[in-house]
């Protein structure tokens, strides 16, 4: 019997979680959610209760989803834990953002953060990549599942690094906060799209078999090559160079 129940994505966006959201999902111990916590699943309870009911072997006992979000993860946990399968979903900033602001919604950092009977997964994608996927999203607000190959950016050196300092200290504080409960996460780095080593690592970190028939709807949205995707490439690629950029120097074989 498999010892792990459960297992939660963390990370930022555009850091390709939806990706291996659906990837892992396709397996067939695992049953891996998005953001089940966010906003946006509450306003759209009624498809999510449908395409879960529809998903699972209910035995006449569907779920019923209300405007609780406490409530509907209790149930929608009961529910998959029931099936026999390791069960994971996403939790990334933007769903911590909104609890924040309200504190009584659900208490997500004892229910998951230090929750050691969840086992965690941080997703941590190269950082400049991260960046020019973000700011492609905002400005075609085009995200996990259409198209961006046509756009390309301005580089805003100033900009760029404002959004390392925050991400990054976004990183660290969940790594204090998960390692507050002496537990031990699974960080899985990459630059560009999450590959077959990664995919090794989780097997094996949620003790299932490995699988190479994994399938996604996303599909890769960008060009591989930096030139391809910033206006003001060259500009961005002497100023990285100069300031010895760690993420621009780890993509130096795009150029």
């Amino acid at each position: 019997m498999n010892d792990v129940k459960e297992f939660v994505i963390c990370g930022i966006g555009r850091t390709g979680s939806t990706y291996l959201t659906e990837l892992l999902h396709s397996h067939p111990d695992i049953i891996c959610l998005p953001e089940i916590l966010d906003r946006t699943f509450l306003n759209l309870r009624d498809k999510w209760e449908e395409k879960i009911n529809n998903q699972l072997a209910t035995n006449g006992e569907d779920i019923k989803l209300t405007e609780s979000i406490e409530d509907n993860y209790f149930k929608i946990k009961e529910k998959m834990l029931k099936q026999g399968k390791v069960f994971g979903f996403k939790f990334l900033q933007q769903n911590e953002k909104y609890f924040d602001e309200e504190l009584n919604v659900f208490n997500y950092s004892k229910h998951i953060i230090h929750n050691t009977s969840i086992k965690k997964i941080i997703i941590l994608r190269n950082m400049l990549e991260t960046y020019i996927s973000n700011k492609t999203g905002s400005m075609t607000k085009k995200w996990a599942y259409e198209d961006t190959s046509k756009t390309k950016i301005e580089f805003d050196h100033k900009e760029y690094l404002d959004y390392c300092f925050f991400k990054q200290r976004y990183y660290s504080s969940l790594l204090y906060s998960i390692g507050e409960t002496k537990q031990t996460p699974l960080i899985i780095t990459y630059n560009n799209v999450v590959n077959k080593e990664c995919y090794k690592q989780i097997f094996n970190f949620l003790n299932v078999d490995e699988n190479n028939n994994l399938k996604s709807k996303t599909t890769k949205q960008n060009s591989e090559f930096l030139h391809e995707r910033v206006k003001n490439y060259k500009w961005m690629k002497r100023i990285l160079t100069d300031t010895k950029d760690k993420y621009f120097l780890q993509l130096l074989t795009d150029d």
